[in-house]
């Protein structure tokens, strides 16, 4: 998600994000299934989706590594996300977060599916 904030913040916290043309801010969400928020990061507009993720990961890793052993967390990405890249950071992630997390891309919807969802 991406804010455009010029108006309150200066020029090093603010970034251009070409493709949605926008000056400002990128809010990064880690939600569960219903959409509660369980984590957010603020960075520039134009720090990449992958970067975002991979720093929310960075952070919190005290929680994924306070999980059960057995608990998997997966965390579902739309196609603005690119699960090859995230698959090759295991010095970001982390070898032991990599057996606690599973990283899978959403379906995409098509326009039949879109259509009879309205």
């Amino acid at each position: 998600m991406c804010a455009k904030n010029t108006d309150t913040v200066n020029r090093e916290t603010k970034g251009y994000c070409r493709y949605k043309a926008t000056n400002g801010i990128k809010r990064h969400l880690l939600v569960d299934v219903p959409g509660n928020p369980y984590f957010v990061h603020c960075t520039r507009a134009n720090i990449g989706d992958d970067d975002g993720l991979l720093a929310i990961i960075e952070q919190h890793q005290a929680y994924f590594l306070s999980l059960p052993p057995a608990h998997r967390v997966t965390i579902l990405l739309d196609n603005g996300y690119h699960k090859d890249y995230l698959e090759q950071k295991p010095e970001q992630i982390g070898s032991l977060l990599q057996t606690r997390i599973t990283i899978e891309l959403s379906a995409k919807i098509t326009p039949l599916q879109r259509a009879a969802a309205k």
